[in-house]
């Protein structure tokens, strides 16, 4: 029994199953151009070259992956390709945590190992009871690409302003409304996780007529239905890059309702896969630059950090009045250059500064601390001295009017019990966004 694997062109083998030693890798040949492989991302995900579904051949991975558990090859940058099909004495337990569904043609190993709760035979995750999927989502089980495969069985039941305005058709729909309930690293102020159904609740009492704009909504929003996001905030922040590919790719507008901010560089690394070139508008009142917080790099005090070093995408930060002096001296050494938020003057220059600094195309990620608390006092780290509301405006219809955005997030919206300003505003936010994109004639 063995696996092929193709790292950087080359194929290697490694043995595998009950009774042989995993590893090492024993270098062959090059592969022969053309031939049909999986590609290995991390943590086990695959997403396959050829066929019309490319996640139907993960059963090859996942019959090889339960015979060679302690091989598990996460975040490897592989290309696997499977010869010889495990079969026999091998535990299929966990492969319905692993793949989504086993092709109609291929055979089922059966497990002999008699472990309470083994199905007797390999089973997809398509194949689980709704209840039992998103249970081991929840629980961080599942790899971290089937998230965005269970969203696509599922109806939205909340819409982004209601039923008056409607649900469109995906395909007829030039926004996406993507809710991201993520609260894994918070660490004052609690409720993120309640942020985007808060604001969908929200928005259904928001005008369909922008007295500003003057334009009549006309609906063309599709709103996904909430991920089941897992506990680990980089797993997390994973399954949101999966979720947010397919629109991005589409050329519709995302918009991510979060959820805390370390969920950002998930959609903005879809973005900036679909869009090469890509800048970051990033509204906050906090830098978030610091290497790690609270023992991990996928805090919320981190998520402009992995922008700027994981992604490599240039970053414009506005409103920014905290930061640690870890990150004052990262700013000096780099040559960052903030807009701080006593610099926001009403004069308003700021604006067409700030505009300046980026690219042709932008993803947006608004931090809603970066208003002032008496604004909207929700939030998870609220900071006085912060940006008023038409201010923020301001910023944005001029962003629209100068750059093509191509995708946004709002997050840090923590509802407060018994008050609605803060998911009210939110929604507001989110309606303009709409509306200015669709004033400046923007398309994908």
């Amino acid at each position: 029994m063995r696996a092929e694997l193709e790292l950087d062109g080359w194929r290697a083998r490694v043995p595998v199953g009950p009774g042989e030693p995993n590893g090492p890798l024993v270098l062959e040949s090059p592969v022969a151009a053309g031939e049909a492989v999986l590609e290995l991302t991390a943590s086990l995900d695959l997403a396959a070259e050829a066929g019309p579904d490319g996640h139907e051949l993960l059963a090859l991975l996942g019959a090889w992956h339960a015979c060679a558990p302690t091989c598990r090859l996460t975040r490897a940058g592989l290309l696997v390709a499977l010869t010889e099909l495990p079969a026999g004495e091998l535990c299929t337990v966990d492969l319905g945590d692993s793949l989504w569904s086993l092709p109609d043609d291929a055979p089922r190993p059966r497990c002999l190992c008699g472990e309470p709760g083994c199905p007797g035979e390999a089973r997809g995750f398509g194949e689980l009871l709704r209840a039992e999927r998103q249970s081991r989502l929840a629980a961080g089980r599942a790899l971290p690409w089937l998230v965005a495969r269970e969203l696509a069985t599922r109806e939205a039941e909340l819409i982004f302003l209601g039923e008056e305005a409607g649900q469109s058709e995906y395909r007829d729909a030039d926004t996406v409304v993507l809710p991201a309930p993520l609260e894994a690293t918070v660490s004052y102020g609690h409720g993120t996780a309640e942020g985007p159904a808060a604001l969908l609740e929200a928005s259904n009492f928001v005008e369909l007529y922008d007295e500003e704009t003057e334009q009549e909504f006309a609906g063309r929003v599709h709103t996904l239905p909430f991920p089941v996001l897992p506990p680990d905030a980089g797993d997390a922040v994973e399954a949101l890059r999966r979720c947010a590919l397919g629109p991005l790719r589409d050329g519709k507008l995302l918009l991510v309702l979060g959820g805390e901010h370390s969920l950002s560089p998930g959609p903005i690394a879809a973005a900036a896969a679909c869009y090469p070139g890509l800048g970051v508008l990033h509204l906050d009142a906090h830098l978030d630059l610091r290497a790690e917080y609270e023992g991990t790099p996928y805090s919320h005090a981190s998520a402009m950090r992995r922008v700027v070093d994981d992604l490599g995408l240039p970053v414009v930060s506005v409103g920014i009045r905290s930061f640690s002096a870890a990150e004052a001296r990262l700013v000096k050494e780099r040559g960052y250059r903030p807009f701080y938020a006593h610099a926001c003057d009403d004069a308003g220059d700021w604006i067409a500064a700030a505009i300046d600094r980026l690219p042709a195309q932008v993803y947006l990620t608004l931090d809603l601390d970066v208003l002032d608390p008496a604004e909207l006092p929700g939030t998870g780290t609220p900071e006085p001295g912060g940006l008023r509301y038409r201010e923020v405006l301001a910023l944005l219809r001029a962003l629209f009017a100068a750059r093509q955005v191509v995708g946004a997030d709002l997050v840090e919206l923590a509802p407060i019990p018994g008050s609605s300003v803060s998911q009210f505003l939110a929604a507001r936010l989110a309606e303009k966004i709409v509306a200015y994109r669709r004033l400046s004639g923007q398309q994908g």
